[in-house]
């Protein structure tokens, strides 16, 4: 299934990060415990949120934090050949 075409002037915006795993592998069945990359591609007219989501199996709540706490943000991405 194809995306959507963006709207005119748009922006793409990156974020990147890492989601751990644990994985059965042949030296370790029980798991290994992998840092699997993510990227989210964000594309739209305005800028995204600049807060996070924090939760976990141990938490009790979800916690919405500014990104900058984690020293984290958003990139707008410009393909080569397009003025920006």
């Amino acid at each position: 299934r194809s995306a959507a075409p963006p709207p005119p002037n748009s922006t793409v915006y990156l974020f990147g990060a890492t989601e751990p795993q644990l994985v059965p592998t042949e030296n370790t069945p029980a798991g290994e415990l992998l840092q699997i990359p993510v990227i989210v591609a964000v594309c739209g007219t305005v800028p995204p949120p600049e807060t996070v989501g924090v939760n976990s199996v141990q938490r009790e709540r979800e916690e919405i934090r500014p990104m900058r706490d984690f020293k984290m943000g958003w990139a707008p991405v410009v393909p080569e050949g397009v003025k920006g």
